[in-house]
């Protein structure tokens, strides 16, 4: 038997053996429903955001109108799209995308690193460039640029008080024990608390952490540090502390929910048949690429480890649905890789045009996603 075949076949039979059981009351509450989906993707977040302009116009919807969802799950900058989509501030997200994260330069250095002149390029090669000189990283440093001014965008856009219409599902990794972990926020409205409370018994058996939990200060920064977590990359920033919901008083480190699901599929599916899912990158080519230096050896491991999570999340939501819960995906993504350095937040006209390409993909609609398992399963072929 090929590689490929053993390995699609194990992956069902494990799916089969591990999905949750779903009793009939539960398949029918799931009915009908409808999950958003907001992948990680650093700046070409931006595309997602001229996607949910895009929707929040063909709905005639207005601020403090939520877009018809019973949930949103998002990892990383799709977390923090998603927050705007759950309290339905929709001039707030296009503000923040067209002016609001260029203009605040939120990516400085620490001051050991302060040497470093390219501070006009993207996160990365900024990273890299700090990595090249060693300073501290092996004994006391855990990241090169400064909090504060992610800090103060997040306090100017993440507003704890507002109405929240949707339930938001917030992907993180916790660190400290290794493992990815969910935080929730709950919704607030009448019509949302509706929602909420399918959700949490359709969630019941899942281990879901609330962000706003009695156990933890309910002040106005532990919603912010739950999205400065799940968008904080390993080594770019100090990884974000956050005390435990479990009365120990233990802190756990948390870093970007790209390290353990780039794609929050899973609770969608468990809550949803219709999941709408928000890619950042065109339709996967087999890439060729040539690493220079430990670095970039690095972030290419990184991203390679993103794309294979998500394949693999994708696969077991697909065995998932052949067992016992089925589901329908479309998707909205570009047809070509989006302009811009990665990780590059000062370049406003890249950000610009993938906001616009998004609005603009999002006139043509949803696509139905079929699983290509031949394709997706190639690279294990003998």
């Amino acid at each position: 038997m090929k590689r490929k075949a053993f390995l699609a076949a194990s992956a069902s039979a494990a799916v089969a053996a591990a999905s949750p059981a779903v009793a009939p009351s539960q398949q029918q509450a799931r009915a009908a429903r409808k999950a958003l989906v907001l992948v990680g993707g650093v700046n070409r977040g931006a595309y997602q955001a001229g996607v949910i302009q895009a929707l929040v116009e063909k709905a005639g919807l207005r601020d403090g109108e939520p877009l018809d969802y019973d949930l949103v799950c998002g990892t990383s900058i799709g977390a923090l799209n998603g927050y705007f989509v759950s309290t339905a501030q929709y001039a707030l997200l296009k503000d923040l995308w067209l002016s609001g994260i260029s203009s605040g330069n939120v990516f400085r250095f620490k001051s050991p690193y302060n040497k470093i002149k390219n501070t006009d390029s993207g996160i990365l090669s900024r990273l890299s460039a700090a990595v090249s000189l060693g300073t501290g990283l092996t004994s006391n440093v855990t990241g090169v640029f400064d909090p504060v001014p992610v800090q103060a965008m997040l306090d100017q856009y993440i507003d704890p008080s507002l109405p929240v219409h949707v339930p938001a599902y917030i992907a993180t990794t916790n660190l400290s024990q290794q493992k990815g972990q969910i935080f929730v926020r709950h919704a607030t409205t009448s019509a949302g608390m509706q929602k909420q409370a399918i959700n949490d018994a359709l969630l019941a058996k899942f281990p879901v952490k609330n962000a706003l939990s009695n156990s933890v200060p309910a002040t106005n920064g532990i919603l912010r540090q739950v999205y400065f977590a799940t968008a904080c990359l390993p080594l770019a920033f100090d990884p974000v502390k956050i005390e435990r919901d479990d009365g120990s008083g233990k802190i756990d480190q948390f870093v970007d929910g790209g390290v353990t699901a780039n794609a929050p599929i899973t609770i969608a599916q468990l809550c949803a048949t219709t999941l709408e899912i928000v890619l950042v990158d065109p339709p996967r080519k087999t890439p060729h690429v040539i690493y220079d230096n430990a670095f970039d050896v690095g972030t290419g491991v990184f991203e390679t480890m993103q794309q294979r999570l998500l394949f693999y999340q994708v696969l077991l939501a697909f065995a998932a649905a052949k067992n016992s819960l089925p589901f329908d995906p479309y998707v909205m993504q570009p047809a070509s890789e989006l302009p811009g350095k990665l990780g590059d937040f000062n370049d406003q006209p890249s950000l610009t045009a993938s906001w616009k390409a998004g609005y603009n993909d999002a006139a043509s609609g949803w696509r139905k996603f079929e699983f290509p398992y031949a394709a997706m399963l190639q690279p294990f072929e003998d």
